[in-house]
């Protein structure tokens, strides 16, 4: 087992709940708008090449965040990478792309995809409530990784290719090698909670004092006519 990218992934969503929640939000909504907006050129889903599908959900994430106003405070952000890659970023230099999830189905070509052993999280969540016993902020490996790791959002069509199934932060080996790919750790997305714009700041009605307009600082009449 992996204890450490899985500890990992699982305090990143603990850390950045809120923005990985937008995040599976705005998932939702670019899967199934990428699937609407080629429903002229391909009436079956399932025809549309994966490539074509990711490039359009990442472009519209990235849109999306862009026609947005700008949230102070947030502790990831959202930017463009070489090859409309999505990169959300934290202060602790942590860098997490987003891409569609390695599928084990490439046409008529099946190719394995490791995951994760069963009970791993549990254990990983044993491993840091012992270290917090022992009075240390996390647990000491020896040997921290077997192998080298990016962190990514992993996302996966429903059964009918239209809509989004599933997302997690994942951490990943060799993602862009058929052979050797790997999915060390897994920690699912907190539940989609979609982007609110912060309310405007409500403006007083100034009809509602034009009437005392006639009136000085002390209550005094100020009319023009005569006393």
């Amino acid at each position: 087992m992996n204890l450490q990218p899985q500890m990992l992934v699982d305090t990143l969503v603990r850390q950045h709940g809120t923005v990985l929640a937008r995040l599976h939000a705005d998932l939702h909504e670019a899967v199934l708008e990428s699937a609407t907006r080629w429903a002229d050129r391909f009436s079956d889903p399932t025809d549309m090449s994966g490539h074509t599908r990711c490039i359009t959900v990442r472009q519209t994430l990235l849109h999306m965040n862009s026609s947005r106003p700008r949230v102070s405070g947030q502790s990831m952000t959202m930017s463009e990478s070489v090859g409309l890659s999505v990169v959300l970023r934290d202060g602790a230099g942590h860098r997490v792309r987003v891409r569609k999830y390695p599928s084990d189905h490439l046409g008529e070509r099946i190719r394995t995809v490791q995951t994760p052993p069963p009970g791993q999280r549990a254990a990983a969540a044993v491993a840091a409530q012992m270290a917090l016993d022992e009075g240390m902020s996390e647990p000491m490996f020896v040997n921290p990784a077997e192998l080298p790791y990016e962190l990514f959002v992993l996302w996966w069509l429903d059964k009918e290719q239209i809509g989004l199934a599933g997302a997690e932060l994942a951490a990943v080996f060799a993602i862009d090698d058929a052979k050797l790919v790997r999915i060390l750790a897994t920690a699912p997305l907190p539940a989609p909670a979609p982007f609110v714009a912060a309310a405007e700041p409500e403006v007083a009605d100034q009809s509602l004092f034009d009437d005392f307009g006639e009136f000085d600082a002390d209550g005094e009449e100020t009319g023009n006519d005569p006393a």
